[in-house]
């Protein structure tokens, strides 16, 4: 049992050495002098939490301090001295750091502090990415398992970190982790999916993901991470404070939900290119760069319309990863055709480089310029993801045969992809487009797959043109065939509506017209109709169909009015549309209407479109 002096010099006491324990450091600090029951005085370090190492007293300088004598270093086991005129000076990865291994009491003088100096920005933009990585980890491919000061950067780093300054942070943060239980800093460094794995650079074993992060915060790692002529950044250092902060936050709140065992499930989903041998991505990579009309990671989100935008951090270590995993491709497979011969055009830099083989790419993407512009303007995390499940092949050697599955017993006009078939048979009310229809037909086509379907996610599918004699085995690949390849557009004299639907249907791409999908909101050009409004113009354009389906002039409407041929489903009622005849029927059906009716912001520019479409004039024409 102790006692200590309160502030008015009395006596309070007795406490138990547990009770001490909990108050230390936060209501005692270190040197605080304590009691036993014969009154002799002890410090509080030395009777409570005997397991803490002993620090070092250090003192940081640069070459333009001027150690006043009135500054009191009698207590200093070590001053070390840091020329802060450049990090990349030599003399600074020569100092002896290994005196700092086990904690250290640290005296600035002389040179800034990092706060003064570190962007504010990605320090935001880490707490986001931190914030949002387990979330992550349970829909993305590839996992994330980046931990913080493990690995170096190349020379495009964002925010480089000096030496010292890095150094300086770490001793710190390195003195907080150590003191946390094991039990707490490893639950959360798995819930950010941070298991012990070896050091590469150090060559060294870890029995914990705490001892992991320690060693690589340690003096000695970053040291030697600094001579490889390889730079850390503000990316490391706002993370480690940010596990320091959330570990410090639930002690405070006694809230370890992190320790929970449901916690966190990492759930990999199964990429195209985890089963394909190395000829086969190389092919699905030519096709994708076909009908996308560029090669991923060159043409910003924004461009694309995408949501799927990485945030800074997470496309920092993308860019990371990806450059990483590509240095370890065979050089032999970097010379491979990957897309387009000549010219490609890079939408984040607004130049053009030759991309004809797969060495020509890394060039530039991570060039300094492009990765800045990149970040600036946002990356898609598909492009991304598709890139490292490419290179997935690639490292691991897959060279193994495909087996293909059994071909289905349907028809030839079912089972084939449409577009490479010769019809057999031509579908009762369908028509064709053919002459300059047949090259306005196929550029809509190619744009409505460019912005409407997820090109990226190839598979697997086996099937034979039949016009050209060749066999396919990506669905990418067909695509690429049928909508760019000139052989088989050569041979492509025309059209079936049916094909454009049943090609639609199975990319699960829908066409919908006005009023066959809500329409936005309206405006004060777009005014709703009333209901007396929208009574008299449905009734009139019921009477219009019917007329049109008597005079058997559906084909000639719907080749005027294109791509009204090519509708397949009704959002209103969510009801797929078989062909162009079931279009007016569904039109017509009173279930339809009256969902019509319902619907408030039906417009007056909905009904001219089909007024137009059937060639009719507008309210004052003769009501039919």
């Amino acid at each position: 049992m102790y006692y200590y002096l309160d502030a008015t010099g009395d006596l309070q006491g007795p406490y138990s050495t547990s009770a001490f324990d909990k108050w230390f450091l936060k209501y005692f600090p270190a040197g605080t002098l304590i009691y036993d029951k014969e009154g002799r005085p002890h410090l509080i370090d030395d009777i409570v939490n005997q397991k803490l190492k002993s620090k070092t007293k250090v003192m940081f300088c640069d070459e333009s301090s001027i150690l006043e004598t009135t500054f009191d270093r009698t207590d200093l086991d070590v001053t070390i001295q840091l020329n802060t005129s450049s990090f990349d000076n030599d003399s600074t990865l020569n100092l002896d750091y290994t005196q700092l291994e086990n904690g250290v009491d640290e005296v600035d003088c002389g040179v800034g502090s990092e706060r003064d100096t570190e962007a504010t920005y990605v320090l935001r933009m880490c707490n986001i990415y931190m914030d949002r990585r387990a979330l992550l980890n349970r829909r993305r491919q590839h996992p994330d398992t980046y931990i913080p000061f493990e690995h170096s950067w190349s020379d495009w780093v964002p925010q480089p970190v000096q030496i010292h300054i890095a150094i300086r942070s770490m001793v710190h943060a390195r003195n907080n982790i150590q003191n946390y239980e094991d039990i707490v800093v490893n639950g959360y460094l798995h819930f950010l999916n941070i298991y012990p794995h070896p050091c590469k650079l150090c060559n060294i074993d870890f029995d914990d993901s705490k001892e992991m992060l320690l060693h690589f915060i340690s003096v000695i790692h970053i040291q030697r991470s600094y001579a490889k002529n390889r730079l850390f950044s503000y990316i490391d250092m706002h993370c480690i404070k940010k596990i320091t902060n959330e570990i410090e936050l639930s002690y405070e709140t006694r809230n370890f939900h992190y320790l929970a065992k449901d916690v966190f499930e990492l759930r990999q989903q199964p990429s195209f290119f985890d089963d394909v041998d190395i000829p086969t991505a190389f092919e699905s990579l030519k096709s994708t760069v076909a009908v996308l009309q560029t090669i991923p990671l060159l043409t910003p989100t924004s461009l694309k319309n995408s949501i799927d935008t990485c945030e800074y951090v997470e496309a920092a270590l993308f860019f990371r990863q990806f450059e990483d995993q590509y240095n370890k491709t065979p050089t032999s497979l970097r010379s491979r055709r990957f897309g387009p011969t000549g010219k490609t055009r890079c939408n984040y830099c607004n130049v053009e480089f030759d991309a004809t083989f797969l060495d020509s790419f890394p060039k530039h993407i991570f060039s300094e310029e492009h990765i800045h512009n990149a970040l600036y303007f946002g990356v898609s995390r598909r492009d991304m993801e598709y890139w490292l499940s490419f290179l997935v092949p690639l490292l691991t050697g897959n060279c193994k045969e495909i087996k293909h599955k059994e071909p289905s017993k349907l028809s030839l006009q079912e089972s084939d992809f449409p577009l490479c078939y010769k019809p057999v048979d031509v579908v009762k009310d369908d028509f064709s487009y053919s002459g300059d229809d047949l090259i306005s037909v196929l550029n809509y086509v190619r744009d409505k797959i460019r912005i409407s379907f997820p090109v990226l996610e190839d598979s697997e599918y086996r099937t034979t043109c039949r016009w050209c004699h060749t066999d396919i085995c990506t669905r990418n690949g067909v695509l690429r065939h049928v909508l760019y390849d000139k052989c088989h557009l050569d041979r492509l004299t025309s059209i079936s509506n049916d094909d454009l639907r049943r090609l639609f249907r199975s990319l699960g791409i829908t066409i919908t017209m006005p009023l066959f999908h809500r329409s936005k909101s309206t405006s004060s050009r777009m005014s709703p109709l009333s209901h007396t409004e929208k009574q008299f113009n449905l009734q009139r354009l019921r009477n219009i169909c019917c007329r049109t389906m008597e005079r058997s002039g559906l084909r000639h409407v719907a080749i005027r009015s294109f791509p009204f041929g090519l509708v397949n489903h009704c959002d209103l009622c969510d009801v797929d549309i078989d062909r162009v005849d079931g279009l007016i029927f569904h039109f017509c059906n009173e279930e339809h209407t009256d969902t019509l009716m319902n619907n408030s912001r039906i417009a007056s520019s909905d009904i001219n479109y089909w007024l137009k479409i059937f060639n009719v004039g507008g309210r004052s024409a003769k009501k039919c």
